[in-house]
């Protein structure tokens, strides 16, 4: 898809998500335009909010991107400014967490690419919960089985992006896949198998059924979000559902 006809879907989604109130200027599509091509720019803002830290500052192309955060418990007062290098910044959003996360989350969904089924990955240890981390001391490494998992019954503004196994141990019984998003993938070790039909089917049918539901991935919850919806698949994995992995 081209550039511009992404940047016009990213204001479609943010004008028609069910959660977004933010005002769809100019201003912030180029902060959600300079997020979607440039991938680490997204993924550094991710982990400072999950870090609680007050400031995220990014250069692309001689502009400086500066988002400041006021923490209050888990949520936080939002300003964006941008500007020329060295020069005054010109403050472009004031918001809260929810909906920075809101647009962050149609930014992913209408720019990330899908990666195929098979893929091996290694995850980012922080954004596990200790538990599950504590005994590997190697980086930890996943298999992809499963993408785009939206479950019945539950709220229909979030989408699970991958499941996936522990590589090399990979399916053992009884034991139920894990939940990966996209931003708890460090890095891609090795990608499964690709073909024309498997790209077609990646980006016409799993991405662009998300982007028609304006469903965003479940790295985007605010916390109370979070311990609402992983409450109730903790519910399903008591019944042989998945397992929670983050």
């Amino acid at each position: 898809m081209e550039p511009e006809k992404k940047r016009e879907l990213l204001a479609e989604q943010l004008a028609t998500s069910k959660l977004a109130t933010i005002d769809v200027t100019d201003a912030v599509l180029d902060f959600g335009e300079m997020l979607g091509t440039h991938a680490e720019m997204l993924t550094r803002l991710y982990l400072q909010i999950k870090r609680h830290r007050s400031r995220c500052l990014m250069t692309v192309n001689d502009v400086r991107w500066i988002v400041q955060m006021e923490w209050q418990a888990d949520d936080a007062a939002v300003v964006v400014s941008s500007g020329e290098f060295a020069k005054e910044q010109i403050a472009l959003l004031t918001t809260d967490l929810q909906q920075l996360f809101e647009l962050m989350g149609q930014v992913d969904a209408v720019y990330s690419t899908v990666l195929p089924l098979g893929s091996v990955i290694t995850a980012r240890k922080e954004l596990f919960p200790d538990d599950v981390v504590a005994d590997v001391d190697n980086p930890l490494r996943m298999l992809i089985i499963g993408r785009k998992v939206t479950i019945a019954g539950f709220d229909d503004h979030f989408v699970v992006d991958y499941l996936a196994e522990v590589w090399p141990v990979g399916y053992i019984p009884d034991v139920q896949p894990i939940v990966l998003t996209t931003q708890t993938i460090e890095s891609v070790v090795s990608l499964g198998y690709e073909s024309e039909f498997e790209d077609e089917f990646s980006e016409r049918i799993l991405q662009t059924d998300q982007i028609k539901d304006t469903r965003i991935s479940t790295a985007y919850m605010t916390k109370e979000q979070g311990q609402h919806y992983f409450a109730e698949l903790a519910d399903v994995d008591k019944k042989g559902g998945i397992e929670i992995g983050i």
